[in-house]
């Protein structure tokens, strides 16, 4: 399957795309998607392509501000083609503010040589695409069967758990557990999930204290989710308790 077929039945619902294997490949094929699906014309000043061989903080002060400035077309769209080796530590601190505030209507392809080397934190703001010229397929980490709970329902249950009783919280919690130990949702899921969370104590929590110790639990379970000796359920139950 073409990456174009990938991405069309989903390039409305996401702002940022993670995408890593062969640079030279994902950067032909996203172009390609760019032109022929997205209609965009490859001198278009809304088309913005940055390359690197390691995107530093300076690279990624530079994409924030180009983010900044307003787009050259009537329904404000501008897409972002960034390629790089690696990214730097201090680099992908500061990208995390720009892929948590996205403009509407701004779209962002991140191609790496492997995704192995981001942060959790920044990898949850993306969806990942695992791409290649022989088997193209969306990967969510480990098997997922079916997923049966859409990104936008992920992010409705977010809501839910910083609002809720903790009672009511840890049932969702369960719920997203078994949905992980059936294969029906993959760790990349939860990320987002998590993700999801900590936007919505960021800006609904008014305690001190209760945002501290959610967030503390949050990045502890996006630092740990991708680590194989780790127990998804105690982090996500860790989570839930926190909030």
């Amino acid at each position: 399957m073409s990456l174009s077929l990938i991405l069309a039945p989903i390039v409305d619902t996401h702002h940022a795309f993670l995408l890593d294997g062969d640079l030279e490949l994902l950067e032909f094929e996203i172009e390609k998607f760019v032109s022929e699906l997205a209609g965009y014309e490859s001198s278009s000043p809304d088309i913005v392509k940055r390359k690197y061989e390691s995107l530093g903080i300076d690279n990624a002060r530079e994409l924030s501000e180009l983010h900044s400035v307003k787009s050259f077309s009537a329904d404000g769209e501008r897409i972002y083609i960034i390629t790089t080796e690696t990214l730097t530590h201090e680099a992908q601190n500061a990208l995390l503010k720009l892929f948590e505030d996205t403009h509407a209507g701004h779209t962002f392809f991140l191609i790496v040589s492997s995704v192995e080397r981001l942060l959790p934190t920044l990898r949850s703001r993306f969806h990942y695409i695992n791409y290649s010229s022989d088997n193209a397929q969306i990967e969510r980490e480990g098997s997922v069967k079916e997923k049966t709970i859409s990104d936008k329902e992920l992010l409705v249950k977010a809501n839910t758990c910083v609002e809720a009783s903790v009672g009511t919280r840890m049932k969702i919690i369960e719920g997203l557990i078994k949905e992980y130990e059936s294969d029906k949702l993959g760790k990349q899921d939860l990320l987002f999930f998590i993700g999801a969370l900590e936007k919505v104590v960021k800006k609904k929590v008014k305690d001190t204290d209760r945002k501290i110790r959610a967030l503390r639990a949050i990045l502890r379970a996006e630092q740990y989710m991708f680590d194989r000796s780790s127990s998804v359920k105690m982090l996500l139950e860790y989570v839930g308790l926190a909030l």
